[in-house]
């Protein structure tokens, strides 16, 4: 599959149990905060993502991929903000 994308990408996958169990920070399950594209989701994931983000917002949470670091919290707040915008009412 990496063949087909531009830009290199991480194919995931993983069983509901274990989704649970590495739904906290330091897990595989929190570099998704970045970005992700779900095929297939019985479990409402961005839900439980972006209460993951809100988890790790409130840190000062880095992770480091090859020579970059790369600030989840930084990530986190910027993504509850747009969350927050999305689901603003903007006419009552």
């Amino acid at each position: 599959m990496r063949e087909i994308f531009i830009k290199p990408i991480d194919v995931i996958l993983i069983d509901e149990g274990n989704f649970y169990e590495n739904l906290k920070p330091g897990t595989v399950i929190s570099g998704l905060i970045i970005g992700y594209k779900k095929i297939y989701d019985e479990i409402e994931i961005e839900k439980l993502i972006n209460e993951l983000a809100m988890e790790i917002a409130e840190m000062d949470y880095k992770i480091y991929k090859g020579n970059r670091k790369i600030n989840l919290s930084s990530i986190s707040k910027v993504k509850m903000k747009i969350e927050k915008a999305r689901n603003k009412k903007f006419f009552t």
